[in-house]
């Protein structure tokens, strides 16, 4: 999960970095193939390495020595669901209202000052404001969610992490009465300023990180039973992909009514 929260902070780095060194549009293709291409390059050496280390050794020799034990039945689906349904609900709440807003609507926000040609708002604010606050926030989260694991696995606990993300429904309104500029737009902005926006944004990226990162975490430990934390893994991130196709499919009306 951090992982994948870095592989988005480095792309909006590099959009930054572009944006920067003042790139020609024609340039812009090869220069981000060139970097693609060093950051494959660097991937390919540090797995090549984690292969010699005495970790890997250890859980890949200790693999091979046990491929002979009986396969364990894998159990049913719905007793998986049973197990897991609270986060398995919040996470796939959690990422639809975070594809709903992110990028489609985040991107139509413009800065305060975008009328007085200043160079932060019309090159930096979208980069800096929306794709990599987003990410960093983000980033933030998922670390934070390992060591942090509140609200816990309790039933309290659970019932917390629910509302929580249901509760970041709530950021679709906050978002759409920013400062959104588009053709169609008539009505004014409730929160105009830059401030309001990158508060917004920052918790908003900082809640989807911990929260998902928290139902990836206290998911599978709802249960002893290995083969069952193995299923339940897998079942919660196949509602987080979920998560990011219904939402992705539901921003699209939206940004429409904007």
């Amino acid at each position: 999960m951090i992982g994948q929260a870095i592989g988005g902070v480095f792309p909006a780095l590099v959009d930054i970095f572009i944006v920067a060194l003042q790139v020609k549009e024609e340039d812009v293709g090869s220069t981000c193939f060139t970097i693609a291409t060093i950051v494959l390059l660097a991937c390919l050496f540090s797995l090549r390495w984690s292969f010699q280390t005495d970790f890997f050794k250890h859980y890949y020799f200790h693999r091979q020595q046990n491929s002979d034990e009986p396969v364990v039945e894998k159990p049913p689906l719905l007793q998986v669901i049973r197990r897991c349904w609270v986060y398995l609900l919040s996470i796939f709440v959690t990422f639809t209202v975070t594809l709903t807003i992110f990028p489609s609507v985040a991107v139509l926000v413009q800065s305060e000052t975008f009328n007085s040609d200043s160079k932060w708002a019309i090159d930096y604010f979208t980069p800096v404001c929306v794709f990599l606050l987003f990410n960093v926030g983000d980033l933030a989260g998922r670390s934070l969610a390992s060591w942090i694991k509140l609200p816990g696995r309790s039933t309290i606990g659970k019932t917390l992490v629910l509302i929580s993300s249901i509760s970041r429904i709530g950021f679709i309104p906050l978002f759409v009465n920013c400062n959104i500029v588009t053709e169609n737009r008539s009505v004014s902005s409730l929160f105009a300023s830059d401030a309001d926006f990158i508060a917004f944004m920052a918790l908003f990226a900082l809640s989807n990180g911990y929260i998902g990162n928290l139902c990836m975490i206290n998911g599978p430990k709802s249960t002893c039973d290995k083969e069952m934390q193995e299923a339940i893994a897998l079942l919660l991130i196949a509602g987080l992909v979920c998560g990011t196709g219904v939402g992705s499919f539901l921003s699209y009306p939206l940004v429409t009514v904007l």
